[in-house]
């Protein structure tokens, strides 16, 4: 079933589009509660394909809700209850919108522009999914060749760093994980030409070098957001 949110301030003023909505089979939620809603709370996740903003609701009113709905892909449109002048379809644009529609709009238009939108999400949708896929198959390998890279203390140290998820690890706790004795200034230039070489391997697997930081005085950590999920 096809999702439609219809914001108004009165529902009585939908009556029409909502029945011919109903007629094209799609789901429809007629509120001013939602509206409210809206206006008051912080962002909102939308599950609806369709937001559709009543003529009885301001411009003012559209451009303080618009940044709190959250949905990837969503079509808006602005109901008018006839159709919109030049000016008007300026100030629809100034709000980040083109999508509009009127009251007495035939029901073979309506049913029409909505399943040429809805196309059209489909289609951004399944650009994005393969975009996903083809990021993450791309990742993947480069991770498999990264780690092939490694000798196996390097390897200890990256694999180390990443099961702290980002929390800074000492020079002390790494040398004793790797050699199981004290930092002395032999082990600590040891590993510090050890993370040298991971930060050169990640550079010419195709990462930033950035992913692994020196914490001056403290240790070393990944980066949060470059976090890799690689397994032994």
């Amino acid at each position: 079933m096809r999702l439609i949110l219809l914001l108004t301030k009165n529902i009585l003023v939908e009556q029409r589009l909502q029945e011919q909505l109903q007629q094209l089979n799609y789901e429809v939620l007629c509120s001013v509660q939602v509206f409210q809603h809206l206006r008051k709370e912080g962002r909102v996740m939308v599950d609806h394909q369709v937001v559709i903003f009543s003529e009885t609701i301001s411009n003012k009113e559209i451009a303080e809700i618009l940044p709190k709905l959250v949905s990837s892909n969503i079509v808006i449109f602005r109901k008018f209850s006839m159709a919109p002048s030049v000016e008007e379809q300026e100030q629809l644009k100034e709000l980040g919108l083109t999508e509009w529609l009127t009251d007495n709009i035939p029901l073979d238009q309506l049913r029409e522009r909505l399943a040429d939108k809805m196309e059209e999400v489909q289609q951004t949708e399944e650009e994005q999914r393969l975009s996903v896929y083809q990021h993450s198959a791309m990742t993947e390998k480069l991770r498999e060749q990264f780690m092939k890279t490694l000798t196996k203390k390097e390897k200890q140290v990256f694999l180390y760093l990443q099961e702290v998820n980002g929390e800074i690890v000492s020079r002390e706790e790494l040398c004793e994980y790797l050699w199981q004795e004290p930092l002395g200034h032999s082990r600590m230039s040891q590993l510090s030409v050890l993370v040298k070489k991971i930060k050169q391997k990640l550079t010419a697997s195709g990462f930033s070098d950035d992913l692994l930081r020196t914490i001056w005085g403290s240790g070393y950590c990944l980066t949060p957001e470059f976090s890799l999920e690689l397994v032994e």
